[in-house]
């Protein structure tokens, strides 16, 4: 190559890295949350590179980052996630989720002290602290809650929350709630939430519990089969509030009162209560007399 063709190539790959020093400092802008920064950067991408394609990608993210939010509805929810995160994480790769995580901390400080909605329920804090990593401020605006505990969307952020602080103990009765009060989101959170301990039970359950009813459904006996199959947490899952008296329910509830009754030894009243077992759910009594 001549000493010319050397300097031509030279200056192909100056052009070649401007564009992508320019998109560099973009993307530093929009994680630092610098909209003035992020703009200026993208003008002179513009200028000198007009028909770079990252260019409106980053003007979507850039619109998002510098509007002011007064007041987060629905529609805007929606945008941020259905719009905008699946965009974030094409253009910004692996630094997508610390400027995914700013923007749900964006979002749940302007919904916090909001009334919960169960018609709603996406419109809270809580949801948006939970992604955002925010443990505690999740858990706390759960707690402002009316009556959080007896709702499934509520007591299922809190469940994600304590599993977030590592309350581990503190995850059983909570989960054993709400698996008899809605066993279908009980089942959904799981995917959410790390804790082994808690996983290995529930796949050991889902292979050795039949019923006709779906899997996730299913999931309301997971408290009671705990009882039986992992005795050692019965101290944890009686610490349980009762619910709305389901069969799954009523069955936990006279599986921890027999235990009981077999540790004080007043066998006349085991007797009956093994009859009652007997009668509520066959399958859930002779894995109880099985391990007798």
């Amino acid at each position: 190559m001549t000493v010319e063709g050397a300097m031509i190539r030279q200056l192909d790959l100056f052009a070649d890295g401007r564009d992508v020093m320019l998109a560099n400092e973009a993307v530093a802008a929009l994680l630092a949350g610098d909209a003035g920064a992020a703009q200026a950067a993208l003008t002179a991408l513009a200028v000198e590179f007009p028909q770079d394609a990252r260019l409106a990608r980053m003007r979507r993210l850039l619109d998002w980052l510098a509007r002011p939010l007064t007041a987060v509805d629905e529609a805007t929810l929606a945008c941020w996630r259905d719009e905008l995160l699946p965009l974030a994480h094409r253009l910004l790769g692996g630094k997508a989720a610390e400027f995914a995580r700013a923007q749900w901390r964006r979002l749940g400080a302007m919904l916090i002290g909001l009334t919960f909605d169960a018609g709603c329920e996406t419109l809270h804090a809580a949801p948006c602290l939970l992604a955002a990593g925010d443990w505690r401020a999740a858990r706390l605006s759960v707690e402002a809650i009316d009556d959080w505990r007896r709702r499934p969307a509520p007591l299922g952020w809190h469940i994600e929350a304590l599993c977030g602080e590592r309350c581990e103990e503190a995850i059983w009765p909570a989960f054993a709630e709400l698996c008899w009060m809605a066993p279908r989101r009980a089942a959904a959170l799981l995917g959410r939430l790390q804790a082994p301990a808690l996983h290995r039970l529930v796949t050991a359950f889902r292979r050795t519990w039949s019923d006709e009813q779906s899997a996730d459904d299913t999931l309301a006996w997971l408290p009671a089969w705990l009882l039986i199959e992992a005795p050692a947490l019965a101290d944890l899952l009686r610490q349980a509030q009762r619910g709305a008296d389901s069969l799954a329910e009523r069955g936990f509830w006279q599986v921890l009162g027999l235990m009981l009754l077999e540790r004080q030894g007043r066998h006349d009243e085991l007797i009956a209560g093994r009859i009652r077992l007997k009668a509520l759910d066959a399958q859930l009594f002779a894995l109880y007399m099985a391990r007798r």
